[in-house]
């Protein structure tokens, strides 16, 4: 990607608890640095927010108006793919005590994964 490609890359909000300025539909570069927070906050008593159509505090990246899975999960797999035995042994041994099925890893939960993985290998 070239420096000019790179000012095709937006973050967008319509799932997540922020608000931007422009309308929540609009995607904004990430240098122009908005984040402001729209959350209800926890009511009392407690309830789950299933009335809401935020469930985020993640911005959905695109690139060319298109969704981009971001590094973390890329460099999991080729440190995997290139034979890194302490990546190996842990994604092995996730998986092994995981009942989800494989397909279910390129969604939210992959990354969340991937994010817990990455926390364990640091």
């Amino acid at each position: 990607m070239n420096a000019r490609d790179s000012q095709e890359i937006k973050e967008y909000i319509a799932s997540s608890w922020y608000s931007y300025e422009g309308g929540d539909n609009v995607g904004i570069h990430p240098w122009a640095g908005e984040t402001k927070l729209n959350t209800p906050g926890p009511s009392r008593p407690l309830r789950l927010w299933r009335d809401s159509k935020n469930y985020s505090f993640l911005k959905t990246p695109r690139w060319k108006e298109q969704p981009m899975e971001v590094v973390l999960c890329r460099g999991l797999i080729v440190a995997y793919a290139s034979g890194r035995t302490d990546v190996q042994e842990l994604v092995k041994d996730t998986r092994a005590s995981s009942t989800f099925p494989w397909p279910h890893l390129f969604s939210t939960l992959g990354r969340t994964a991937a994010r817990g993985l990455d926390a364990a290998l640091a």
